[in-house]
């Protein structure tokens, strides 16, 4: 009974509903599995790291106030915002943050002192940990609450109200105007599940060939050619003789040898018009470096 309640919706939820299929269910969702993909899905939703790198160069983080480190990256200070909560009993304390925290950079390093100042915990290392705060955007090391053995609260938007066979079930901690309350995850087991569910709206894990045609339709696709690259190895003693065969070798032919069902791509010399264009501007440098010498 409550599968088929949370697996199906009303009209008034499916519009707030996320349906999503994947290629099979974790029994547990535990930051401990984050490097698990399905998992990983499924924390991203749960769970907010400590810190986030989203440009790929600085850092910033959703559940601290305020946070500093020192020039030397020896020093850090931390201050949590604990309004955050992990569900609508448990809050994200400085208790719980300050046992979190030393839990987490013993994992890290062992060499490492922690002091409350006020609202605010100071870590100190005795030398340099300029990789500390990357250590800390990986969800494995996010504030997480166990609550059972498969299930773990986070700081993210959404809560893992059930895990079952047939689904995975998220529930959105607190209801937005705009978006969906409710996350639900089935199990892609082969083309014989119901893609036609008004409430699946991810449809990113299903493979393209599978998809019903009113929703492959409003897609443009194209196939995803992998690269592929092979070597030859000229095990000839001598130099000479290795130079010859090396100088006489038919790059497109060894290609063709190597991928015969890609014959149609090498029917004229790959990147020519790139290496054609390197040409002109090495001549290009060179004459305007003898200019600036004359």
């Amino acid at each position: 009974m409550f599968a088929a309640l949370a697996g199906y919706f009303s009209t008034a939820d499916q519009a707030r509903a996320w349906g999503v299929y994947l290629p099979g269910l974790p029994e547990k969702v535990l930051t401990s599995l984050a490097d698990e993909d399905v998992v990983f899905y499924i924390l991203k939703q749960t769970h907010e790291p400590l810190f986030r790198m989203d440009d790929g160069d600085n850092f910033s983080s959703r559940v601290l106030k305020n946070w500093s480190r020192s020039v030397d990256s020896s020093k850090y200070v931390f201050c949590p915002d604990t309004a955050q909560r992990f569900d609508g009993k448990r809050n994200f304390s400085l208790d719980f943050f300050e046992t979190y925290l030393a839990d987490v950079t013993r994992r890290y390093s062992q060499d490492f002192t922690i002091l409350r100042t006020g609202e605010c915990l100071n870590v100190s290392f005795k030398k340099r940990k300029a990789g500390y705060l990357n250590f800390l955007t990986k969800y494995t090391n996010a504030p997480t609450l166990g609550i059972s053995r498969d299930m773990e609260l986070g700081l993210g938007p959404f809560l893992t109200e059930s895990i079952g066979k047939e689904n995975i079930v998220l529930k959105r901690k607190k209801s937005v105007d705009k978006g969906y309350d409710r996350i639900t995850l089935f199990e892609y087991a082969d083309s014989s599940v119901d893609l036609n569910r008004k409430d699946l709206r991810d449809f990113n894990r299903i493979p393209f060939g599978a998809l019903p045609e009113a929703v492959s339709e409003r897609f443009i696709s194209f196939e995803s050619i992998p690269l592929k690259s092979t070597g030859l190895i000229i095990t000839s003693p001598d130099k000479t003789s290795r130079e010859i065969l090396y100088n006489c070798f038919d790059i497109s032919g060894f290609r063709q040898a190597a991928f015969p069902d890609a014959k149609h791509r090498f029917s004229q010399s790959p990147n020519s018009h790139i290496f054609q264009a390197g040409q002109d501007l090495n001549r290009n440098v060179v004459s305007a470096s003898r200019h600036w010498a004359g």
